[in-house]
């Protein structure tokens, strides 16, 4: 499963953002948005990480593919 089908086709709530914190397949999930919704987001899953983010028109997407650390 993409972690993007976890996310709805909006900015997410902090109710929301807090709810995937907890989740059990998410190492780590940070974001910059210190107050309101959040539209960006930098995830850890397993070896890799991504940064995402959502635009109006495009839903969420990421530019560039996680880094593998050896």
């Amino acid at each position: 499963m993409a972690f993007t089908d976890l996310l709805p086709d909006r900015p997410l709530t902090r109710e929301e953002f807090e709810a995937l914190e907890r989740n059990e397949n998410i190492d780590s999930l940070e974001t910059d948005d210190s107050e309101g919704t959040v539209s960006a987001l930098t995830v850890v899953i397993g070896d890799s990480e991504a940064n995402y983010h959502f635009a109006p028109g495009m839903g969420w997407h990421t530019h560039a593919h996680g880094h593998h650390h050896h």
